[in-house]
């Protein structure tokens, strides 16, 4: 292992199944601790759906890690201090570790593991950081005693693609918001150009010279323009009373 780094082990029964877990931690001069990965291998039976108990493991996992570091609770005159999440803080994707789960094969009667991942991360990362530091942690949360948390390494070589994608998400999103406001706009004047110049029902009147009164349109044909029909010297038709007087 490289210096300031350690591995650490616990084991527990809990909620009828046995979780062994493995931590792999590092310290610095400061105090701050990264969990790099976590390992876990549980006997709880058969297994009927995998991903979701790769899935569960995992979480409680983070659970614990957020448990182990930092969160506390304390009260003031009968009322719990820590009213939001700025005050009890979860451990966000920039400081949670890898988890890979393993289950073991057995008859053993089946039972949750969602629950039972929880209580061997805590005591697994202090064997680790007693490891590198020659500290015993005897109380909860770390915090206590001045160990910190640390961002993940991934995602700190990662930061300024964050940042960068981050950037263009929001480039993009107001590029849409632009085009929508784009659209909403020409929706509106057509719907006021086709209250000034409504439609023809018949559009095959302008071509074919059938007798009546010719509809307007925007482009102002000859037989739009035409009170009558073409060649022919009798009186126009009856206005359509659907239309302003104005269009005639």
């Amino acid at each position: 292992m490289p210096k300031g780094s350690a591995l650490g082990l616990a084991f527990h029964f809990s909620h009828a199944g046995h979780f062994a877990e493995v931590a792999e931690v590092s310290v610095d001069a400061n105090k701050k601790v990264r969990v790099h990965k976590v390992w876990v291998v549980a006997d709880i039976g058969p297994i009927v759906n995998l991903s979701g108990a790769e899935n569960q493991c995992q979480g409680s996992v983070v659970d614990a890690v957020s448990t182990a570091m930092g969160l506390k609770i304390t009260f003031e005159k009968g009322r719990v201090e820590q009213t939001n999440f700025d005050k009890y803080p979860l451990v966000r994707i920039d400081k949670a570790p890898d988890v890979d789960v393993h289950f073991v094969e057995s008859n053993y009667p089946p039972t949750g593991c969602g629950e039972p991942a929880f209580p061997p991360a805590a005591p697994a990362i202090a064997n680790a950081i007693f490891t590198v530091t020659g500290q015993r942690i005897r109380t909860l949360p770390f915090a206590a005693e001045g160990y910190t948390r640390c961002r993940s390494a991934t995602l700190e070589v990662g930061g300024v693609l964050g940042v960068a994608a981050a950037l263009v998400v929001r480039v993009l999103r107001e590029r849409a918001q632009g085009a929508a406001a784009a659209r909403e706009q020409s929706c509106r004047s057509r719907r006021r150009s086709r209250v000034l110049w409504p439609s023809p029902p018949n559009r095959r009147r302008h071509s074919t010279g059938q007798s009546g009164r010719a509809w307007p349109c925007r482009r102002r044909s000859a037989p739009c323009r035409a009170r009558g029909t073409a060649g022919s010297s009798s009186a126009p038709g009856p206005r359509r009373r659907s239309l302003p007087p104005r269009f005639w």
